[in-house]
């Protein structure tokens, strides 16, 4: 569901969705598990939800394009790529439970180049599916 998703909704309003799952994971681990979150895991729930509220407002989504411009893809993935090579790097420089947070950007960033590229991919079903097919899209993904 995850990777179709984004063929019948816009980018910047189904790629935050996913975040909400730690809500489910929790509820669903403890009842599974027997056992209760404690208070500060309850307290936290409420933090990705204040954290995507202002993020969607600000992003605005709407309908935009099935697929990338082809003039963006390169200067994107050109920046991808060293972010997500310096982060490591930089976690080295942090010191304490935040360290854990630099290697973390680097998952997200990642999460969000896939989401992208499922974006790109799904853009092209219309076409039938040998046209996802035969893009680079899929492989990169």
């Amino acid at each position: 569901m995850q990777a179709a998703a984004p063929a019948v909704g816009s980018l910047s309003l189904v790629q935050p969705l996913p975040a909400t799952e730690l809500l489910f994971t929790l509820a669903i681990g403890g009842a599974v598990f027997r056992r209760r979150p404690n208070r500060t895991t309850w307290l936290s729930f409420p933090a990705p939800a204040a954290g995507l509220a202002p993020f969607l407002a600000a992003a605005a989504p709407s309908a935009g394009r099935t697929t990338a411009e082809q003039a963006r893809r390169i200067p994107v993935a050109t920046a991808v790529r060293c972010l997500v090579l310096a982060l490591p790097g930089a976690s080295r420089l942090v010191r304490g439970a935040p360290r854990a947070a630099v290697p973390g950007l680097a998952s997200a960033v990642l999460f969000a180049a896939t989401a992208a590229l499922q974006k790109e991919m799904t853009g092209r079903f219309p076409q039938g599916p040998a046209a996802s097919a035969a893009g680079w899209t899929p492989y990169a993904t």
